[in-house]
């Protein structure tokens, strides 16, 4: 059972992006914050791209994005514009991912292991 404030439509739409692109999502909503961890798998099992998403309903569409959060504190704040919900900031993130996914699954020199 899901907790009120995970629509499964979300969960479905998190599985089917799994599924197609080879990647792990893993996604939290806090009162104050929300995350979403995206983790590609390289095809090499000691290396996967990783990049952490954080942002929260206050934030006005801005949100941190980490780069190889474990083994860097490196990030950047990006403008994912007005957004309504927790299922909007997942479903912008996955958007965002596709955009990026190159970039991620090509710095791999700070792949986490």
């Amino acid at each position: 059972m899901l907790p009120d404030y995970i629509h499964q439509d979300l969960v479905n739409d998190v599985r089917k992006f799994e599924s197609e692109y080879d990647a792990t999502i893993r996604f939290e909503n806090e009162i104050t914050y929300w995350t979403v961890d995206a983790i590609f798998h390289t095809g090499d099992a000691k290396k996967r791209g990783v990049r952490k998403y954080v942002t929260g309903p206050a934030a006005d569409g801005e949100v941190l994005v980490f780069h190889a959060p474990s083994s860097s504190n490196f990030y950047t704040v990006e403008e994912f514009g007005k957004l309504k919900d927790f299922d909007d900031f997942v479903r912008k993130v996955l958007g965002r991912i596709l955009e990026t996914r190159d970039e991620i699954l090509r710095e791999c020199d700070a792949c986490e292991p």
